[in-house]
């Protein structure tokens, strides 16, 4: 009778449905995903570099505000148009729209605008097209919109109920739902996509009823896709949990490197669900960079020392397994509090607004850890044949059945996977570089055998091997899960294709139907690789591209 009753059983299939619908929109744009979060962080850096080369000329008395000042844009065809100021000048040049007590404060600089309380900020004023067919907008990049209809954090709450409503609609017909009000890029953390002190929320707000350009500080945005980018990296090339993502902690608990042929290679020791045990994840080449630029931020946010460690902060106290965890210096951390998984889902929707993924009944999908962990699954099971019970042991999954539901097959491009190596990860962190150095013994060992045994993480044509177990496609290297492209070693594919291509006119000739279809296939991984490799050398480039600040006249 209970079970005629209950619904459990067809609420969970409906969900696990739902869930593959999601997996089939995201999968054909896996490798565009990854490449737009890296082009789109590189945007963030270089308007993050321009704001502080314009407020460099302030502070040497080479300029004054309000400072306008452009620079180019070449992926978006643009030159973006902006003004600094900061607390004081933007008030004197609006006086007419404030209070004699408030000019009073600020020309006197008591009160909120004591010295001590100023900072800097910017205003967009416009992009200007560079090639035709552009027109000019007061679109700003890709979060333009969210600024301007103050979707961050609260904003979806906030302000009149018509205010409300509009923005409301706004977020659904993106896909941000199905609540009657969501905030879909709230994270809690002060800095991060919010304002870090709250005066400064309430003076941008009232001074953005007082111009028609769009109010930001730079540091919150480019905060969030830092932390973004590297969530979504280590998502999308390990299947990783939320749980074990906030896990990682720059400490020789978490962090070993190995040294194989005289190279460091890193490796990550995070406690799985279910388990009680610490299992290794091995990440690639550009996870590492992107935690570097994590670490990075971190020394420039706590203001750290040469040799001075990130803070050691408690284990999220909302997190149903933070018992586990004790205080760490955790990757996933500001302003001295640990992420929640709230604000790694605001910095991974902020990453990736305005890119579109539909399931086949044209329902908007957005962007979320598990769903990444089930695309992920799909495409090394389905594309890159790795069998089920290892896709079980690479999502350190106990139940093969499980791991079955999740790499269900759908209808899917590539995963586009990592870049060239790198030496060093974080070593100008002081501290963390030794804990590094100090992996124990038993690891190193363990990782020796598995590479003599299977190769794990030694050279391949045109990369590095990833797999530590016995190698699931009989050393079919190219267009493997496995291996890591460095883009450095184009030369390797291109000549294995080119012998493929003689190798498949060979068989071809003999009739050899088996053999034909083998290297047809091989074609294919190997323009697949290459197109890998291409989009990497294209955001490497687009990274240190750096365009010259232009100073305008703030009259114009």
């Amino acid at each position: 009778m209970y079970q005629r009753l209950s619904r459990a059983g067809e609420i969970r299939t409906s969900q696990q449905q739902r869930r593959k619908k999601e997996t089939d929109a995201i999968t054909p744009h896996f490798a565009q995903l990854r490449g737009e979060a890296h082009f789109r962080w590189n945007q963030l850096q270089r308007l993050r570099t321009k704001f502080a080369e314009a407020v460099s000329l302030v502070q040497s008395g080479k300029d004054t505000l309000p400072l306008a000042f452009s620079y180019e844009e070449p992926r978006d065809g643009c030159r973006l148009h902006f003004l600094l100021w900061d607390r004081i000048s933007f008030v004197l040049n609006h006086a007419e729209q404030y209070q004699k007590g408030v000019l009073w404060d600020v020309r006197h600089q008591v009160g909120t605008y004591r010295p001590e309380q100023n900072h800097y900020f910017l205003e967009f004023v416009r992009a200007e097209p560079l090639r035709e067919g552009f027109c000019e907008t007061q679109q700003l990049l890709w979060f333009g919109d969210l600024l301007r209809y103050d979707l961050f954090c609260c904003g979806p709450l906030s302000g009149s109920e018509d205010e409300v409503k509009r923005k409301q609609e706004y977020l659904w017909n993106w896909g941000y739902g199905p609540k009657e009000r969501v905030t879909p890029f709230r994270t809690g953390i002060a800095g991060l996509l919010a304002w870090s002190k709250t005066r400064y929320a309430r003076f941008l707000v009232n001074a953005q009823r007082k111009t028609s350009g769009l109010l930001l500080l730079v540091e919150p945005l480019f905060t969030a896709a830092t932390f973004g980018l590297a969530a979504l990296d280590m998502f999308t090339t390990t299947g990783a949990r939320m749980n074990e993502l906030l896990q990682i902690s720059l400490s020789p608990e978490c962090l070993h490197t190995v040294v194989v042929e005289g190279s460091q290679r890193l490796v990550v020791r995070l406690v799985p669900k279910g388990t009680d045990k610490l299992a290794d994840y091995i990440v690639g080449p550009e996870t590492q960079r992107n935690f570097e630029k994590v670490a990075a931020l971190l020394q420039v946010h706590y203001q750290l020392k040469p040799g001075e460690a990130v803070p050691s902060v408690p284990f999220n106290p909302m997190n149903g397994r933070s018992h586990r965890f004790p205080p760490r210096p955790y990757l996933f951390q500001l302003g001295k509090r640990h992420f929640s998984q709230e604000a790694i889902t605001g910095c991974l929707r902020f990453l990736s607004h305005g890119l579109v993924f539909q399931t086949s009944d044209g329902q908007t999908v957005t962007l979320k850890a598990h769903t990444l962990r089930h695309v992920f699954a799909t495409h090394i099971h389905h594309v890159e044949h790795i069998p089920l019970d290892i896709v079980a042991v690479i999502l350190h999954q106990k139940d093969v059945k499980v791991t079955g539901y999740y790499a269900a097959p759908t209808q899917q491009q590539v995963i586009a996977t990592a870049d060239s190596l790198l030496d060093r990860f974080a070593t100008h962190l002081g501290n963390v570089h030794e804990a590094f150095l100090r992996a124990p013994q038993e690891l190193r060992e363990q990782f020796e055998e598995a590479r003599q045994r299977v190769g794990t993480l030694a050279k391949i044509p045109g990369g590095y091997c990833t797999c530590h177990a016995i190698c699931p496609v009989s050393f079919a290297c190219t267009g493997c899960a496995f291996n890591v492209p460095d883009h450095q070693r184009r030369h390797e594919i291109v000549e294995q294709k080119a012998w493929t291509f003689v190798r498949l006119e060979q068989v071809k000739r003999q009739g050899l139907g088996p053999e034909t279809v083998k290297m047809q296939a091989l074609l294919r991984q190997c323009d697949m690789t290459l197109e890998e490799m291409t989009m990497m050398e294209q955001y490497r480039k687009d990274e240190i591209y750096d365009p010259p600040i232009c100073i305008e006249d703030a009259g114009e």
